[in-house]
């Protein structure tokens, strides 16, 4: 019978967890509260506004666009009008910028 390090172990328990939250589609909103009441308002002006994704173009690396954006409680927008015309527009994310701002980049 082999027998598994408990280093091993424990890496292995790490590394189930983080891959099972992986692609995950069951998710039908993102919670971030409301931004508008954030210093920059739905404009993301600091890292602290946007931990993790200030300073990127590529929205939809972590926004999933057809399931989840815009459909917050706090949200007034129609999230699936908003979704077809990004996807009208080839999914470039200068139009997310339109609203959120640069995000940091230039």
């Amino acid at each position: 019978m082999m027998t598994i390090s408990p280093k091993l172990s424990t890496l292995l328990l790490v590394a189930g967890v983080l891959f099972s939250a992986c692609g995950s589609d069951v998710r039908d909103r993102e919670g971030y509260g409301d931004i508008a009441t954030s210093p920059g308002g739905i404009q993301l002006i600091n890292a602290d506004e946007h931990k993790g994704g200030y300073g990127r173009k590529d929205c939809v690396l972590c926004h999933n666009i057809s399931l989840n954006v815009h459909r917050g409680p706090t949200s007034p927008i129609d999230a699936d009008e908003l979704n077809r015309v990004f996807l009208s527009k080839g999914g470039d994310t200068t139009y997310c910028m339109s609203c959120h701002g640069a995000n940091g980049t230039q």
